[in-house]
């Protein structure tokens, strides 16, 4: 693609972005980090230029990917917004929703694709099974229960020949657990009710940092188990859906799907295969493919705002011990009080 792209924070995730654009024939890239020797080593891996700052680096670029922690993206894509740049955001688009709506007003106004990454919605086997419930092929479905590992810790990456690997920032854990609530609302549609637990994967991270399980009731009436980690990789994840008319379990180990309709008289099996690097390069070339055709990306600014607000009201859940309902609703209670969404106590004395 001739296009010219800027990567804005140069730790895992813009490593993972540099090689998928590599790997996407986007060779004229530019990096920018606070740590300028981490830009430069990643600048000399991928063959690209670097830039003392996000206005320099969005300067002049068809698109800007914001790979930084949680709580400086809504910023920065704000800035490459202003420089004319389409932009990727990493999920979560910040760690506050108040922090959102600058963002998506300027890239409403100015015309600009808005980005939110959302790798499980360019998984083949999560397209599998979403299909497989449009298609009502389980009939209605009333429960699911979904196993889902984040983590990219420690994953090596053959392109640069060295053997090396690219470690994930433990802040940056709560980030990584937005991508299963995102899974979720895409393939069951609308939550409107959550319980939840959060625990620590680590000693030094806090509290609902790292592990997650939660009951989500769906406007279908459907009620969803997450158990989300992020000391696993995507590999290790499962889902099972059950239905009026069937049961279906999907296996990210093996990339199989088994359907089970009739009461087990129907049974059959699809073999889903994939890989964690195609599904990043998946994921940019829908992006690229918006901003060159000026579609809507699958998941836009309002979705990535909207799977913020689910995350966040599984943590608050959490920390409450108490059902919470959910509203989609940002009005001036929120932004008062600074509450992630606006959530009502559920059977609360």
């Amino acid at each position: 693609m001739s296009l010219r792209a800027a990567i804005v924070g140069c730790g895992s995730a813009g490593t993972r972005r540099a090689y998928a654009l590599r790997a996407l024939g986007i060779d004229d890239i530019t990096v920018t980090d606070h740590h300028a020797e981490r830009a430069r080593n990643l600048a000399a891996a991928v063959g690209g230029a670097t830039a003392d700052s996000v206005a320099k680096a969005a300067a002049g670029r068809d698109a800007v990917l914001v790979c930084t922690p949680a709580d400086s993206r809504a910023l920065f894509g704000l800035a490459a917004v202003r420089q004319g740049a389409h932009v990727f955001i990493e999920a979560p688009l910040s760690d506050r929703l108040e922090e959102v709506r600058p963002l998506l007003e300027g890239s409403t106004a100015s015309g600009r694709v808005l980005m939110v990454g959302s790798r499980c919605r360019f998984h083949p086997g999560l397209e599998r099974i979403r299909a497989l419930i449009e298609a009502q092929t389980l009939g209605r479905v009333y429960a699911a229960s979904m196993w889902l590992g984040t983590a990219l810790a420690g994953r090596a990456w053959p392109e640069r020949g060295d053997g090396g690997t690219v470690t994930e920032s433990r802040g940056c854990l709560f980030a990584e657990c937005v991508q299963c609530f995102d899974a979720l609302r895409w393939i069951f549609g609308k939550p409107v009710e959550v319980a939840a637990m959060c625990g620590s994967a680590y000693p030094s991270a806090t509290d609902g940092e790292g592990a997650h399980a939660a009951l989500v009731r769906m406007d279908s009436g459907a009620v969803i188990q997450v158990h989300t980690d992020t000391l696993r990789g995507l590999e290790t994840s499962r889902i099972d859906v059950v239905g009026t008319d069937g049961a279906l379990h999907w296996s990210a180990a093996d990339n199989r799907i088994v359907l089970d309709r009739l009461g087990g008289r129907e049974r059959r099996e699809e073999h889903v295969p994939a890989s964690e690097d195609e599904v990043d390069r998946a994921e940019l070339r829908h992006f690229f493919a918006c901003v060159l055709s000026g579609r809507t990306p699958v998941a836009d600014g309002r979705e990535g705002r909207a799977s913020l607000a689910l995350m966040l009201g599984v943590r608050r859940a959490g920390r409450l011990r108490r059902a919470l309902a959910l509203n989609d609703d940002l009005g001036r209670f929120g932004r008062r009080r600074g509450v992630s969404t606006v959530l009502r106590l559920v059977h609360a004395n």
